[in-house]
Order: structure tokens, then C-alpha cells, then sequence
């Protein structure tokens, strides 16, 4: 009697991995058609009875890479992003998956063998910096990913770029033309690509106001802080250093609850004493304490156009460079949390 085929006997056969027959019975798109139409002819020949597999879906994931332990993965930003990149996942029916980890665990294991275990066809990742070592990797094995604002050197042509000098500038002279000078800068994290982009936009457009940015205006709290905690610690060490301070440019929605919680335990008020504009609109920003003024950058739009190109690469081969996306400086949206200085 001979032997029941299997996946197993198939295998041998062939001379291939008991895995190739079942990517190839699952019409897996890591394996070429030659390979997979040669284990389907064994497999009918052989008289294996084919299931009725569903064609696999392609992954999409993001992966959100932390520079501390302590930093949270998720925030109003990186929920705009994943937002914007699941709704091109469910237009264009893919799998969408996320992976979180922290840089120094990430450079430690084989991120390409993790994507091929976890069925991930492509990438985006978020919080990339030039510590992110693990990406030379995936560049030499030609594993599809974007860079979500931030890259390190040398990976510019997947980089989903962002006019942050257009954005900064808008937001210092809407404050300066509100009588503001003595502008404020607090960012989140030192290793933070966005942030820094931003930090030296801020910098060149003050200076293009004849505004000389004291060090004091851009404290550096303590690290391993979630981001409320940082803007609260933040804040705290700026009004204590730089009383005369009338305005402050945070870079995202948490960092301003910890700011505002700072300047009303001195005994402060927001915006009499202190006017206070934030990077990225979130759902609950216009029920802020007054209501925020925020640079909205469109984060859910450029989720999605980061999803359509990774998988026109996965689809097509690598594309040409990501190009500087059009409106992606922000709108400004004034609120109640910034004022004219004296007005109150």
C-alpha cells in the first residue's frame, strides 16, 4: 500500500522544507510561482487533498520603536498614524499588525527574521532615530519599509518627508504677531528626529525675528518620563530658570496636560500668564483647559499615503523616494489656550 501523501512526503519529493509545501499550499507571496505551481502539480498528482485555502493576506505593520523604557507606545499622534494606515488596510483589504519595542532591543534580535515569523510583508515605522542600527539590516535584505518623519541618516529616499520648517514658522509668527518674544520650546525626547527638525526650525525662524533664543527656553527634563510627566517636569524647570516666559510650543497634546498642569500648581493661568500652542490636533484637545491651539499635521492623511507606498513597493518593487508631502505643514487651529500679550 503505498503512502498517504502529506505536506512531509511532498516535501522529500521535491527536496524542500516542509514549510516550502505549506507556503506554497497557502499561496504564500515569499515563495516565486515556478516553486509554488511545482508543488501544486506534485500535490494533485499524488492525489493530496488540497483544503480550500484562503489566499493569504498581505501584512502591513507598524512597528513604533521607544528610546526608553518608560516612554508609552501609544499617544494622540502615533493613534492618528495607526488610524491613517488602517483605513488604507481595510481599502485596500490588507492585513494590518503592530509591533512595539524599544531601539536597544530591536538592534539586539534579527527584526527581518521577526517580520518573516510574524507573516509581515512590509513596515512603517515610527520614532526611527540614528540609533535604530537594525535598519541596515533590512535595507541589505530588501525587506519593504517607511519611515514615518523620522530616519536615520542615509535612508532619506524612505523617509516620508514633512515641512516642518513651514509648520514651525507659522506657529512663531502667529505668537509673535500676538505680541509674544520670549517664545519657549519643549520637546519630548533629545533622540527624537521630529522633534528636533522642529527644534531647529524654531531656531532659525526666531532668529529671523532678531530673537535670541536663551538656552533656558529649551529645558531638559529628567529622562524615562512618560510624556505628561516630561512636560510637567519640563515646564516646572522653565518657569523656575525663565520667569519672563509669556509663551510655550509643545510638541505634542501629552506633553501639554503635563504643561498646564505645571503652571497651575505655581499659581498661573493659561493663557493670561501664559499662552501655550501644541503640535498635533487629538480628539480632546478642544475640551483642553481652555481649549488648545494646535499645528494640526495631518498625521492620519500621511499614515495613509506611508501604507499606499510601502505596499506599491511590496506590490511593484522598490519605488522612487518618498517625496515631500503636499499640505504637510499643518493647519493652524486657533483655540482659547493662546492670547495677545496683555490682553488679559
Amino acid at each position: 500500500m503505498s503512502e498517504k501523501a502529506s505536506i512531509y512526503t511532498l516535501a522529500e519529493e521535491l527536496g524542500v522544507s516542509p514549510s516550502t509545501v505549506s507556503r506554497a499550499l497557502n499561496n504564500s507571496p515569499k515563495l516565486s510561482d515556478k516553486r509554488r505551481q511545482q508543488v501544486l502539480q506534485l500535490a494533485r498528482q499524488k492525489g493530496f487533498k488540497l483544503r480550500g485555502f484562503a489566499p493569504r493576506m498581505t501584512n502591513l505593520c507598524l512597528l513604533i520603536c521607544s528610546h526608553s523604557e518608560g516612554e508609552d507606545l501609544f499617544n494622540s499622534f502615533t493613534d492618528e498614524v495607526l488610524n491613517g494606515l488602517r483605513q488604507y488596510c481595510v481599502e485596500a483589504d490588507l492585513e494590518l499588525s503592530i509591533f512595539g519595542s524599544s531601539v536597544s532591543k530591536l538592534n539586539k534580535i534579527n527584526v527581518h527574521k521577526e517580520m518573516q515569523r510574524r507573516g509581515v510583508d512590509g513596515a512603517i515605522m515610527v520614532n526611527a532615530s540614528e540609533d535604530c542600527l537594525f535598519l541596515k539590516e533590512l535595507a541589505k535584505q530588501a525587506f519593504p519599509f517607511c519611515c514615518f518623519m523620522s530616519s536615520p541618516r542615509g535612508f532619506s529616499d524612505r523617509r516620508l518627508q514633512v515641512d516642518h520648517q513651514a509648520s514651525v514658522e507659522a506657529a512663531c509668527k502667529y505668537l509673535i504677531q500676538l505680541g509674544h518674544r520670549r517664545i519657549a520650546f519643549i520637546l519630548s525626547d533629545a533622540k527624537n528626529r521630529v522633534h528636533n527638525d522642529r527644534l531647529d526650525a524654531y531656531r532659525r525662524v526666531m532668529a529671523a525675528h532678531g530673537i535670541e533664543v536663551d538656552a533656558a527656553w529649551v529645558p531638559e527634563a529628567p529622562q524615562n518620563l512618560d510624556a505628561v510627566e516630561h512636560g510637567y517636569q519640563a515646564t516646572l524647570q522653565l518657569l523656575n530658570s525663565a520667569q519672563e516666559i509669556t509663551a510655550v510650543i509643545s510638541m505634542g497634546y501629552e506633553l501639554s496636560l503635563g504643561i498646564a498642569h505645571a503652571v497651575n500648581s505655581l499659581g498661573l493661568q493659561i493663557p493670561k500668564d501664559l499662552s501655550l500652542l501644541s503640535f498635533d490636533d487629538s480628539l480632546h484637545a478642544r475640551y483642553f483647559n481652555p481649549p488648545l491651539t494646535v499645528m494640526d499635521v495631518p498625521n492620519r492623511k500621511l499614515g495613509f499615503l506611508a501604507g499606499r507606498w510601502t505596499h506599491q513597493w511590496i506590490q511593484n518593487g522598490e519605488p522612487e523616494a518618498l517625496p515631500l508631502v503636499a499640505g504637510s505643514a499643518g493647519q493652524l487651529m486657533i483655540r482659547q489656550s493662546t492670547a495677545a500679550l496683555g490682553s488679559h
